[in-house]
């Protein structure tokens, strides 16, 4: 008994329906992947820079205080950047010195609170480091969201950010 050569078109059509899969299984997992990496880049960079503040000042670079500024908007709460700057306040600042770094504008910063012991205030924008010490009294909290993870930032009074 002889078979005919070559390839039905059901054959095909299977072929194609197998790669459809392959392939949308193939994305989902790129997506979730991209989404986990973004996950543990939105707080890091955060982390980062208030580090890098807190060390500037614990080295005396400058001989002045440093901290960050949060820039972000005040109604929806998106991250806008974040500012590393010397001085003792941001509106008093040595401009510069300033070091703005991008931040993704999916973050939103649910709840910025450097009120240290004091009354608890949602809409902090900065934070400032002791110089020598790298100390703060305006330690506290920052609540990040980001796609549909939610990460607590703690800032205690030594000047170390600790996630949560």
């Amino acid at each position: 008994m002889t078979f005919p050569r070559g390839s039905t078109f059901i054959e095909l059509i299977m072929v194609v329906a197998l790669l459809l899969v392959i392939f949308s299984f193939g994305g989902i997992t790129l997506s979730r992947f991209q989404r986990s990496t973004a996950y543990i880049a939105g707080d890091r960079e955060v982390i980062n820079v208030i580090s890098m503040a807190a060390r500037r000042a614990r080295n005396g670079t400058a001989g002045t205080p440093w901290g960050v500024y949060f820039k972000y908007d005040d109604t929806t709460r998106t991250a806008i950047n974040l500012t590393v700057f010397s001085g003792n306040s941001y509106a008093t600042r040595i401009t510069n010195r300033d070091l703005t770094f991008d931040v993704s504008n999916k973050i939103t910063f649910t709840s910025v609170d450097f009120s240290g012991s004091g009354v608890d205030v949602i809409s902090s924008h900065e934070i400032i480091f002791a110089p020598l010490t790298g100390t703060t009294t305006n330690y506290g909290s920052i609540v990040l969201s980001w796609y549909d993870a939610t990460r607590t930032l703690i800032i205690n009074s030594n000047g170390l950010p600790v996630r949560q």
